[in-house]
């Protein structure tokens, strides 16, 4: 099992349609790659880190995850609205340490993060343990 997770701030001002429409579309796009799993938007509630947002997923294994993560829909969302709309983020690819394939990265698989490489990657923090809480999007359409 690999939990996949990035948190994020977006370029969109707070409860803007904007915002609204970047987290209904990657909750769209994302959970009908493949191998994805619990998919869940987190919104941050915590002052301890300036990201508001959180997807979190999970993957069987690491080639599952390395499949999502080469998927045409998903390179496609990263290049016309993740580059774009965030403004910051931190990824984070989890398995559990009692796992059965413990010593797999994701990197083991081919992982690419989006933005990698990216000049502003350095520095970034991470979400609280405990303080997110879901977003409610409603249905989408």
């Amino acid at each position: 099992m690999l939990r996949h997770t990035v948190s994020f701030r977006l370029v969109h001002p707070e409860g803007s349609d904007a915002e609204r429409g970047f987290l209904e579309h990657g909750r769209r796009v994302l959970t009908a790659v493949p191998g994805v799993q619990d998919f869940v938007v987190h919104r941050q509630v915590s002052p301890k880190s300036d990201h508001a947002f959180q997807f979190s997923m999970v993957f069987d294994d690491a080639a599952a995850y390395a499949a999502y993560d080469a998927h045409p829909d998903h390179r496609r969302f990263v290049e016309e609205r993740w580059l774009t709309e965030v403004a910051d983020f931190q990824e984070l690819d989890l398995e559990p340490l009692d796992a059965p394939e413990a010593g797999h990265s994701a990197a083991d698989a081919g992982h690419d993060a989006p933005g990698a490489g990216r000049d502003d990657d350095a520095g970034r923090g991470a979400t609280a343990p405990g303080t997110a809480d879901a977003v409610d999007l409603g249905p989408l359409e």
